[in-house]
């Protein structure tokens, strides 16, 4: 027993990759556990990433959580333990995997590489082998990348499909390795016998002949994209998702190689190889002659002729503007109809989008402003949600740090990146309400509810009329929430008025943690 109370306590973090990976949290716990008995140290809780890369820490809720944690100077341990310099992160910039490290020696913490030879004691041999590994451990997951690279590239070149839904007319069927058919896989469904492939094969007679119908209505009759969404829709048909057409979803079909029996892979890139150690990770659209292309694998809906018709109609229209001749063609509309809109621009032919004008020159309000045309509709309230915004992520981090003082820990939800989890155990989100002016002229706050049944808390902060300081605040537990008024006034109800608080620094008081010996 005295032996236990001058054991050092000490956590570990685990982490796999794939779940192919079946056992490696186990073994990486077995040498874990051995290695704190022959250091004699007392594990008291670990730390697992199940299913993540380390390519990079987001994702990794665990080791996220595990960071903030020491990052607050919260830690109630003094030793982390680690299978090896890979389970740390196999990130692609040492300095990232060495500055972690570093997080952990200033607030005290030691980290542990049980299953590497040498001993993490920060002498010369230690640092000069720590870098080499890390080099290492970046290195093989760029190796790995390049491998599964140029694997896929050879499936794709005999026949077989690699990821991706099949699109709308199209089915994903299920073959051995023999190419011997053993089913369609619905959406959702994937291979799970290593061996076995996929092939695309046609979809059902009538989604097929929708797909010709969009060909025919584009090429022959010359109709616009959003005039064969509107047909479709009309006709009460979906599409593969179950949603209505829109002249994006009509463009896809009218621009996708696979509706002519083409196996293409690589038209978008996300591969380790191609970046910089200090770039971040980050897909990138390919050049045409970096697709790697199989022509005539699959069975076809279109002929050649007409899909490289309807290719090259669409690349006429595809004309880059200077800025002056974009608000020439605005200006040129303006005078047109006496007044512009996103809908306006849209439905207009001869006009280029307004999401054109939306990149271009930042908003379309900016556009407006460069022809001299004021919308009768007042935007200012797009300035102020925009500080709104501002306002509530300040918040959310001053929120953060009160939680990380009472000794509680916050992570980002993966689900939902605008709330948060507490202790890994609540769930917790914020609104800003901006205060508005009802006709009659009293003040108005609109709670925007969609979210409010999903966190365990909802905290509402009530702006003052200037929008940019916090009146008070509104506390509601998800089982409170049909108590909720959608529409905040001055003076409430008393259901109403038993949630508000002018301060809700109590609130943090409730997750605060305490040592057991503190309580005993």
């Amino acid at each position: 027993m005295d032996n236990d109370k001058t054991r050092e306590k000490a956590v570990a973090y685990v982490r796999m990759s794939t779940d192919r990976q079946k056992y490696s949290i186990s073994n990486q716990l077995e040498a874990i556990k051995t290695y704190a008995e022959a250091k004699n140290l007392d594990l008291i809780e670990v730390f697992s990433d199940y299913g993540q890369s380390g390519t990079q820490l987001k994702g990794r809720k665990e080791a996220i959580r595990l960071f903030e944690i020491i990052g607050a100077n919260k830690a109630y341990f003094k030793h982390l333990l680690v299978y090896d310099m890979s389970r740390w992160g196999r990130y692609q910039n040492t300095d990232e995997s060495a500055h972690y490290e570093y997080l952990c020696n200033q607030a005290g913490v030691k980290v542990h590489y049980c299953a590497e030879l040498f001993e993490n004691d920060g002498s010369l041999y230690s640092n000069l082998i720590k870098n080499i590994k890390r080099t290492m451990a970046g290195e093989h997951s760029r190796e790995l990348s390049a491998k599964v690279f140029q694997g896929q590239c050879n499936l794709i070149r005999i026949g077989f499909r690699q990821g991706g839904a099949p699109g709308y007319g199209l089915r994903r069927m299920l073959v051995d390795e023999n190419r011997t058919p053993k089913g369609i896989l619905e959406r959702g469904k994937y291979k799970s016998i290593q061996t076995d492939r996929v092939v695309q094969v046609l979809g059902p007679k009538e989604e097929v002949e929708v797909v010709r119908d969009i060909y025919r209505m584009f090429v022959e009759q010359k109709m616009r994209e959003r005039e064969i969404a509107r047909i479709l829709n009309e006709r009460n048909i979906k599409t593969d998702f179950n949603r209505d057409w829109t002249a994006a979803t009509i463009l896809q079909i009218l621009t996708n190689e696979k509706y002519i029996g083409n196996n293409v892979f690589n038209k978008s890139s996300r591969k380790l190889t191609e970046l910089l150690p200090y770039e971040p990770l980050k897909r990138r659209k390919t050049d045409e002659n970096e697709w790697i292309k199989a022509e005539k694998a699959f069975p076809a809906i279109i002929d050649k002729k007409t899909f490289l018709v309807a290719k090259a109609i669409i690349k006429s229209r595809n004309i880059r503007y200077s800025d002056e001749k974009l608000l020439e063609m605005l200006s040129g509309l303006f005078k047109k109809h006496g007044r512009v809109s996103g809908i306006l621009i849209d439905e207009t032919d001869e006009m280029p989008s307004s999401a054109v004008y939306y990149n271009r020159f930042g908003s379309l309000i900016r556009a407006y402003t460069l022809i001299g045309y004021t919308p009768e509709r007042d935007y200012s309230y797009i300035e102020i949600n925009n500080k709104i915004r501002e306002m509530r992520t300040s918040l959310m981090y001053l929120i953060k740090d009160a939680l990380l003082n009472e000794g509680a820990s916050v992570q980002i939800d993966p689900e939902y990146g605008d709330m948060r989890w507490i202790n890994g155990e609540v769930k917790l989100y914020l609104v800003l309400c901006r205060c508005k002016r009802s006709e009659s002229g009293h003040a108005l706050w609109h709670v925007q509810a969609e979210r409010i049944c999903e966190p365990d808390f909802t905290i509402i902060a009530r702006l003052n009329a200037d929008n940019k300081t916090i009146k008070d605040y509104f506390l509601f537990s998800r089982f409170d929430a049909g108590f909720l008024e959608r529409n905040i006034r001055e003076i409430n109800n008393a259901f109403m008025e038993m949630f508000r608080y002018d301060s809700i620094e109590w609130f943090y008081e409730i997750f605060s943690r305490n040592k057991i010996k503190e309580i005993a």
